[in-house]
């Protein structure tokens, strides 16, 4: 932990580099404090800072200017705890609240609608549900050769698809595709429904192989689909507002639709806020910055939604943003989520 003097001077560094996105020098902060102390004793805190990674000298005639690891210390101890105006909140609610209970759908929107209220961009990934599995699996004729499939997780999360067989399929194929089912996919986690071999339905579907295969293979892509997160990405047109760094931002968005790249940017513990610096993964990053937060899918299965700009981001007014999103995706993919 910093003392309350370092602590004084990284705030005053990260707010006033928010504000004119310039390194801070000494004599600014003094401003900031008056009589409190003196530039010779912010000098001397400055370095301290600088030692402990806080901080960083961006040539030898700047200021200083904060690292991630700065950043991410102003934000979880040192930056003003506020709230989103409850009319906001309940706007925001409103509109999610239509796209309950489709991850897809509302990550989407909810992308969308952040990156519209902050004017940035905005990543999110889906959870990763791998060790879920199916309760329920209905199949539904539309007609001799054309399938409804009605599946409910054990989350009650339900999935819908329509599949065309390979040959028309009577009661008694009917029967034992159901039969298939209840026997090898229910109950067991999605990621291994998602691995059944093509010799292994053979064996158990038989004669009927070409008739009912195209159903098990379309429930285990289904399957597969849900175990793999996806990234959704809205309001790159946001960052055309903004000074580009040296190679872009292009670079940066790339790499962080690599799923594993944004996985491990994300904060390892509920409630706390990350933050991922271009720099920190390649210097031809540098300027680019993203802001992340995780939320929760049923009792450990995290997604993460995230805030992409400049590096002299205005944390004050995203933070509260991305807490409340947070906090309502959960709730309404949890099923918690009240229509107050």
């Amino acid at each position: 932990m910093l003392t309350p003097r370092q602590g004084f001077v990284l705030q005053a560094i990260c707010d006033l580099y928010s504000e004119t996105g310039e390194p801070v020098s000494s004599g600014a902060i003094a401003k900031l404090a008056g009589d409190a102390f003196s530039s010779a004793t912010i000098r001397s805190e400055m370095a301290r800072l600088e030692a402990l990674g806080c901080v960083k000298q961006p040539h030898t005639s700047a200021g200083r200017i904060p690292t991630a690891q700065g950043y991410r210390y102003y934000i979880n101890h040192l930056m003003p705890r506020r709230e989103l105006p409850v009319e906001k909140q309940r706007e925001i609610a409103r509109f999610l609240r239509q796209g309950v209970r489709d991850p897809d759908i509302l990550l989407t929107r909810a992308s969308s609608l952040l990156a519209y209220m902050t004017n940035y961009a905005v990543l999110a990934t889906s959870p990763q549900l791998s060790d879920l599995s199916m309760e329920k699996l209905e199949v539904v004729a539309l007609t001799p050769q054309t399938l409804a499939l009605v599946a409910l997780t054990n989350t009650g999360l339900v999935l819908n698809q329509v599949c065309q067989l390979g040959l028309p399929a009577g009661e008694r194929q009917l029967e034992k595709l159901s039969g298939f089912c209840r026997k090898n996919l229910l109950h067991r986690p999605l990621h291994e429904v998602a691995l059944l071999r093509d010799d292994f339905l053979q064996r158990e579907l038989g004669g009927d192989y070409l008739c009912l295969a195209p159903a098990v293979q379309l429930i285990c892509r289904m399957c597969a689909e849900l175990c793999r997160a996806k990234v959704h990405l809205e309001g790159q047109s946001n960052l055309l507002r903004y000074a580009a760094p040296e190679h872009g931002y292009n670079a940066f968005l790339e790499l962080l639709k690599e799923t594993d790249t944004l996985l491990r940017a994300a904060p390892k513990e509920g409630g706390n806020v990350a933050v991922l610096l271009g720099d920190d993964l390649d210097q031809e990053l540098a300027g680019t910055t993203l802001v992340s937060t995780g939320y929760l899918f049923g009792d450990e299965h995290t997604g993460v939604l995230g805030i992409i700009g400049p590096r002299h981001l205005d944390y004050t007014r995203i933070i509260p943003h991305l807490a409340y999103f947070t906090d309502l995706l959960g709730r309404i993919l949890n099923g918690t989520d009240g229509d107050g």
